[in-house]
């Protein structure tokens, strides 16, 4: 298994895009809002979210340590 080191601040913004992503998923499927605030919500947190990975995984494998 190849192992990467992170710095604390590359980590945050990782876990706060999965966060943004599950939210708008969960707000896609949730009856908590009316019809057209609950798609515009959470079509834009899921939008954030799948948009913002692959520059994270980018870098993640620019982190990685090669063996």
């Amino acid at each position: 298994m190849k192992k990467a080191t992170l710095p604390m601040k590359e980590l945050e913004t990782i876990a706060a895009t999965r966060f943004a992503f599950g939210i708008g998923v969960a707000l896609l499927l949730s009856q908590c809002l009316t019809s057209s605030q609950r798609r515009w919500v959470g079509w834009t947190l899921a939008i954030f979210g799948a948009l913002s990975t692959p520059p994270l995984i980018y870098d993640v494998y620019a982190h990685r340590a090669h063996d």
